[in-house]
């Protein structure tokens, strides 16, 4: 299955740990103009992503408030469409019976966050998914979306990437 290019489909750490760690509004605004500039369209999330940062740290408020406010309402894809619940139930029972025997708790963990339902959107629509989470080939304790997505035929990249693929360049300008 090839991925199509033109949906990149954002998983929550994309954007709390954009907020928290690389690219904070307050030095790198330049980050969040390119994702609203390039939404909806290339970029798109889901409503189950959405739900994940509104019910966020209370010290996320700034990007709840930046989610609430700047991103269009087609920005998040629903999931409550056949073909994605059709995904969503092959992701569970991969997660459940595949060759990784999860702990009982990594599957819990993984039902009950909007990681399944990326790679069920994504599998369903052909959308690259975007997460800082990296391929672990060994662990059971946890089901991280690129094993995840991998096993399933879904393609998955870092945001930094997602940005190389834009051709964004994040320029340094001197104080004011």
């Amino acid at each position: 299955m090839s991925a199509n290019p033109e949906q990149y489909l954002l998983d929550t750490n994309v954007l709390v740990q954009a907020h928290q760690h690389h690219y904070r509004h307050e030095f790198c605004p330049g980050f969040w103009d390119c994702i609203k500039y390039y939404s909806p369209g290339p970029i798109i999330s889901i409503d189950k992503v959405r739900e994940e940062i509104e019910d966020g740290r209370k010290d996320d408020d700034w990007l709840k408030g930046w989610v609430a406010t700047t991103l269009a309402k087609d920005f998040w894809k629903t999931c409550q469409t056949p073909e994605v619940i059709t995904e969503y139930r092959k992701v569970m029972v991969w997660a459940d019976q595949g060759p990784r025997n999860y702990t009982p708790n990594a599957k819990t963990v993984f039902a009950s966050k909007a990681d399944g339902w990326v790679i069920a959107y994504a599998k369903a629509h052909k959308c690259i998914v975007v997460t800082h989470e990296t391929e672990d080939a060994k662990t059971t304790g946890r089901v991280k979306v690129p094993c995840a997505a991998k096993a399933l035929g879904v393609v998955s990249i870092n945001p930094f990437e997602m940005l190389e693929q834009f051709k964004v360049k994040f320029n340094w300008q001197p104080p004011a």
